[in-house]
């Protein structure tokens, strides 16, 4: 630029020495980087070494405005937003710094103007153009982490017209659709390692066969509570009726200090009791088997085999 002509009032020597500044400053961050990668330490650190070489070359007369700015919007990146108002503040600061280290250069080489004079008109019309770009900046910034809450969060979000074709509504639960998508969601997208746990349900046939359809559901759905109240404790589980005598959970992160096995010896007490509970039922039996994923590389149908065979095994 220095060379073309574009920045004139910028020496070569301060060039250089922004050069410098700058392959310093990128030693600087390898190194944190290397050492520390996942630290926010790291992300202040390299955006205020940046903002200190804007505020110099702004000190040695470099006039491009958006660089004003360009610590702030490099800190969206992160995708985070008290980072962005970090770096907005770290921004702002060394904008008025630099505003006031060349104020004396553009005072004297403009016509009409005293440095106090471009300092208040051309500081107000700064801080003018900041709080625009700021504004904008945090737009983006909710854009982001909103979409980002969406795509790599433990939420599922489906609106009303989708909870039709995902809702089971003999029990009120997620029918079988929803645990593959639920499956994406956590094992894919948030790449974590899912628990699966099948219940199936023996007997329901000859409940149906002795009192009627409207008995099977019944009991189909006195199951369906006992499960919910098992994993109820577990915010990550996603209780699905996949099959009519069949229930399958899948659980992306175990939220307390209980166990596969301790919640599978949960649901048989509590299961076997509200069975028995009930004369019509006593004569149905279901079996549970869980598998884990060792590694987020395995597919939904290779986890349901697992499982499968885990309920082979305890029938």
């Amino acid at each position: 630029m220095k060379l073309a002509g574009v920045f004139t009032s910028m020496s070569y020597k301060s060039c250089i020495i922004s050069a410098v500044l700058s392959l310093v400053a990128a030693g600087v961050h390898y190194l944190l980087v290397k050492f520390d990668k996942d630290s926010r330490s790291t992300a202040y650190a390299i955006l205020a070494l940046l903002e200190i070489i804007i505020v110099y070359m702004r000190f040695a007369n470099f006039n491009v405005s958006i660089a004003l700015f360009i610590v702030p919007m490099l800190s969206l990146l992160y995708c985070e937003r008290k980072t962005y108002y970090i770096a907005s503040l770290i921004g702002l600061i060394g904008m008025v710094i630099g505003l006031f280290l060349s104020k004396e250069h553009w005072g004297k080489i403009l016509v009409n103007e005293t440095p106090n004079s471009w300092l208040v008109a051309y500081g107000i019309s700064y801080v003018i153009e900041f709080l625009l770009m700021f504004v904008v900046g945090f737009t983006i910034n909710a854009v982001i982490n909103w979409h980002m809450g969406i795509t790599y969060s433990d939420r599922l979000v489906i609106n009303k017209r989708e909870e039709e074709i995902y809702k089971d509504k003999l029990t009120g639960t997620w029918n079988k659709l929803y645990i593959y998508k639920a499956f994406t969601k956590f094992a894919v997208q948030t790449n974590k390692k899912c628990s699966l746990v099948v219940v199936s349900l023996d007997g329901l046939q000859e409940v149906r066969n002795t009192n009627g359809s409207s008995e099977a559901d019944r009991a189909v759905s006195t199951f369906a509570m006992v499960m919910k109240q098992i994993f109820n404790d577990e915010k990550h589980a996603v209780l699905c009726h996949t099959e009519p005598d069949e229930f399958t959970v899948l659980i992306s992160e175990m939220s307390s200090d209980l166990n596969l096995t301790e919640l599978l010896e949960m649901l048989k007490k509590e299961g076997k009791y509200n069975l028995k509970s009930d004369a019509k039922y006593r004569a149905m039996k279901f079996y549970a088997g869980a598998a884990s994923m060792p590694n987020t590389t395995m597919s939904f149908d290779e986890l349901r085999l697992m499982a499968d065979n885990a309920v082979l095994k305890a029938r």
